[in-house]
């Protein structure tokens, strides 16, 4: 059999579109989870405060939060810049984690991420990649 020449590997994109409820439930997810995980042995600090505007269905659209002195902010678009640096690197997060996360994106299926995936994808988004847990 002949070698192959040229390339030796190929990307591909494929193009999902998600809904803002799809953003929405994750960003209340992680509010009314995740955060509160976020503690820091070392450090002996935990984050200090949350701040979220809601919305009549008590989905969180944004939020400020506080952990040691920095101050982060997350809103939709920032969920999503998390969503995207997720999936170009699934290969490096747990795997049941990295398949509902994939496989949530590709139905628009929010259902499919828990308080963990969502607590990933925020990561991703405020630091590019997992600090903790």
């Amino acid at each position: 059999m002949q070698a192959l020449k040229g390339r030796e590997e190929w990307h591909f994109t494929q193009v999902v579109a998600v809904d803002a409820q799809f953003m929405g439930d994750i960003l209340t997810t992680f509010v009314e989870t995740s955060p509160w995980s976020w503690y820091d042995w070392e450090l002996n600090s935990l984050i200090r405060s949350v701040k979220m505007p809601w919305l009549e269905d008590h989905t969180v659209t944004q939020a400020t939060f506080t952990i040691e002195e920095e101050t982060h902010f997350i809103d939709f678009e920032m969920v999503a810049k998390g969503l995207r640096w997720v999936l170009d690197d699934l290969h490096s997060i747990i795997d049941p984690q990295a398949k509902s996360i994939s496989r949530a994106v590709r139905d628009n299926d929010s259902g499919e991420i828990d308080a963990e995936g969502a607590d990933i994808i925020v990561q991703y988004a405020l630091f590019g990649e997992l600090v903790y847990g």
